[in-house]
């Protein structure tokens, strides 16, 4: 059989015929033949198949190695990529196999090796970089900024686009990603990051508004399922009168200054806390003076509820 054979690389540690290797990293298997022997069984593959006297790999009964020629006691040396050569993760048994010559039997030998993430440390954690608040809130899709030396992907493979920073399409809410990262060695860890996101302005449920002949009482709801509500504003929109318009917190104003009978355009602002907002327009009109004779001489009150 093959007297000798070996598995190296940066990190290899060999035992009873396994070795340890990281994603992204290179297998080097160095094959030895010897003894001597007969006629060769050529196989199909998408290599060329190998001649009398040459050696090759097969994962299984699949040849995924060009071969090469190696007499008595020559060393032949196979390099794999375990990304470009589809060594994903997971343990691989692979067998070097030599093709009867006239002075050689065919033989074949098998070895194991593992390919893992690289050890995940904080070292190389990408950053997020976008519009965030103190709560963590992202106003948008947040960006993904690679460490120092590396690059990211939202992918790894033969396939994967690396770069030194990507945006993550973010749903809304709070949700977890994956990514990885590519260190200058060409090492791959695999990495995670939980962000949240809010896209949406906030709502306004509804405007409650209680008149007199001179100003108004305005009650505003309004909710933001995601940041939530930071605060809200309101302002004369249209009049020739200025208007007092004072906020008594929690959704409540009060307006003065109107004149009985009239109408007034307010705008009203809400803003959640990661700063979108939404833009309401109340028209109030002041309740009228009462009529000459009335029995009722003071303020006229009435409700209006309105809904966005």
């Amino acid at each position: 059989g093959i007297d000798a054979f070996r598995i190296s690389g940066k990190i290899a540690k060999l035992k009873d015929g396994k070795s340890e290797y990281t994603y992204g990293e290179t297998v080097t298997i160095s094959v030895t033949p010897a003894v001597a022997g007969k006629s060769a069984k050529k196989l199909m593959a998408r290599f060329t198949a190998p001649a009398a006297g040459q050696v090759a790999l097969y994962n299984g009964s699949e040849q995924i190695t060009e071969p090469l020629t190696a007499g008595s006691g020559e060393t032949v040396i196979f390099t794999l990529d375990t990304v470009e050569d589809g060594f994903v993760l997971g343990s691989y048994t692979l067998t070097a196999k030599y093709t009867a010559s006239d002075n050689m039997d065919a033989q074949e030998v098998n070895f194991t090796f593992n390919v893992a993430f690289a050890e995940d440390t904080p070292e190389n954690d990408a950053a997020l970089s976008g519009n965030c608040n103190e709560e963590g809130w992202y106003g948008e899709d947040p960006t993904l900024i690679a460490p120092e030396g590396g690059q990211i992907s939202l992918d790894y493979g033969p396939e994967a686009t690396w770069s030194n920073h990507l945006t993550l399409p973010t749903e809304e809410g709070e949700h977890t990603y994956t990514y990885y990262v590519k260190d200058e060695n060409g090492l791959i860890s695999e990495k995670t990051v939980t962000v949240m996101v809010d896209k949406s302005a906030p709502e306004v449920v509804d405007i409650l508004v209680e008149v007199s002949t001179n100003g108004a009482e305005i009650i505003v709801t309004a909710t933001d399922e995601l940041s939530g509500v930071q605060g809200m504003n309101l302002e004369q929109g249209s009049g020739k009168e200025k208007l007092t318009v004072t906020d008594n917190g929690e959704g409540g104003f009060t307006v003065s200054g109107m004149e009985p009978g009239k109408s007034y355009d307010l705008t009203l602002t809400v803003r959640d806390k990661v700063g979108h907002q939404t833009t309401v327009t109340i028209t109030v009109t002041a309740a009228q003076l009462p009529q000459t004779g009335d029995k009722y001489a003071g303020d006229c009150k009435t409700k209006h509820r309105r809904k966005r």
